[in-house]
């Protein structure tokens, strides 16, 4: 499946206890990667263990964002190292349909609109490469190489350094690496040793992002990425039949109303397919990943304004460092409903739903109670306990604290 690293340091290759060479059974450094990302995942239990370089907006989103925003930015409660704001695009123009108000930008932005990226977006398909002759018109986005493009004030056509390939930096000392320089940068003596050189006293790095797909285009971004996903269109799904296609699978298209939010790696993929999983008005999806680049990438949104909110205010409690014990490990996102009385009121209560792995779900096994051949009272992953959160002395700042009241249903649903 991968290139046998040759060349490199003999812990880097892959290794035969057959061959005198070697002498142990060794993984390929590559694979032994990506088998790291797929069974010990970076999850939400370390969420909030390192500080975020960005919180990130849609520039033209409601108020409502900017206030769940004003929660997030210091849930991990790290001293001096809340992150700066960043919009999805360059504030240019408000809001992006007529009337439309000019601004003076300036203010940092992450997505591409350089290239084929029109709009901050890029349509593309699959033909002619390799993998079939699919003419279907997709569209995704790209995040900008560097934020803003330079940094440290230095954008020399002589030599800046590269988004892709890394370089040394024309401010002496410091190089970024080869991957998304949004992770931050890294000082050189000499060019012989590097060490991390974080912009303050803890090295930063990643974006949170507030708001749906239709509000921010970062979240959008890193739908691609995440194991709850938003999925828009009009149908559930797409039936085919003797090779007959009918209808249209659910896809990431701002053009279309989003359809719902779907648990990718849930063991009940075929439950209620004629209506999903119901996951819309009421609920929020809250999912921790890294692009192929590298760049982390916390997720934080509600079908509307007011979920939103609400899903950063219990985030930034349940996700903190000093009340997280309750998420299992491996828990890379995590769908919350949230319970209203009525219009006009706060909410009532929380409940995660979901609880999601990169290849499972987490919380009480279904198939016990349905099937005499399993045996009785296994769990997967064991079941997931939401303690109430703890005195306001003890750990947290906020008046509202005790308004988070959360309990939980996930379970592992096998299908039928």
């Amino acid at each position: 499946m991968t290139d046998k690293n040759t060349g490199q340091p003999t812990e880097f290759e892959a290794g035969d206890a057959q061959d005198t060479a070697y002498g142990v059974n060794s993984v390929d450094i590559e694979v032994r990667y990506l088998l790291d990302n797929v069974f010990n995942p970076e999850d939400l239990a370390t969420a909030a263990s390192t500080p975020y370089m960005w919180l990130g907006l849609g520039q033209s989103a409601a108020t409502t964002d900017s206030a769940g925003g004003g929660t997030m930015g210091d849930f991990g409660q790290w001293a001096q190292n809340e992150p700066l704001g960043l919009f999805d695009r360059n504030d240019t123009a408000f809001p992006w349909t007529a009337p439309v108000i000019t601004m003076k930008g300036t203010i940092p932005f992450a997505l591409n609109n350089g290239g084929s990226f029109a709009n901050y977006l890029e349509t593309f398909n699959n033909t002619g490469k390799g993998t079939g002759n699919d003419a279907t018109v997709y569209v995704r986005t790209g995040l900008n190489g560097f934020a803003f493009n330079w940094y440290d004030a230095y954008n020399s056509s002589r030599s800046p350094p590269q988004p892709i390939a890394g370089g040394l930096s024309l401010l002496p000392g410091y190089w970024y690496p080869s991957r998304d320089p949004l992770l931050g940068r890294w000082s050189t003596s000499a060019g012989t040793s590097f060490a991390a050189s974080p912009y303050g006293v803890t090295l930063a790095e990643g974006i949170i992002t507030l708001g749906g797909m239709k509000a921010n285009g970062i979240t959008r971004y890193f739908n691609d990425f995440s194991f709850a996903i938003s999925r828009e269109g009009t149908v559930y799904n797409a039936l085919v039949n003797g090779g007959t296609v009918t209808g249209s699978a659910p896809t990431s298209n701002g053009a279309l109303a989003t359809l719902d939010y779907f648990p990718l790696s849930t063991w009940a993929s075929s439950t209620g397919t004629a209506a999903g999983f119901g996951y819309t008005a009421g609920y929020a999806v809250i999912a921790l990943a890294r692009d192929i680049n590298g760049t982390r990438g916390l997720s934080v949104y509600g079908w509307d304004g007011r979920d939103t909110y609400w899903a950063s205010n219990w985030a930034s409690q349940y996700l903190s460092a000093a009340f997280n014990s309750w998420i299992k490990p491996g828990t890379v996102a995590v769908v919350l409903k949230i319970t209203y009385s009525t219009a006009d009121r706060e909410p009532t209560a929380f409940t995660v739903v979901k609880a999601l792995g990169t290849i499972t779900e987490f919380g009480t096994n279904a198939f016990t109670t349905a099937h005499i051949y399993d045996q009785a009272g296994v769990t997967w992953g064991g079941a997931i306990t939401i303690l109430p959160l703890p005195s306001i002395e003890q750990y947290t700042r906020e008046w509202w604290y005790a308004k988070l009241p959360t309990t939980t249903l996930a379970k592992v649903d096998f299908d039928p």
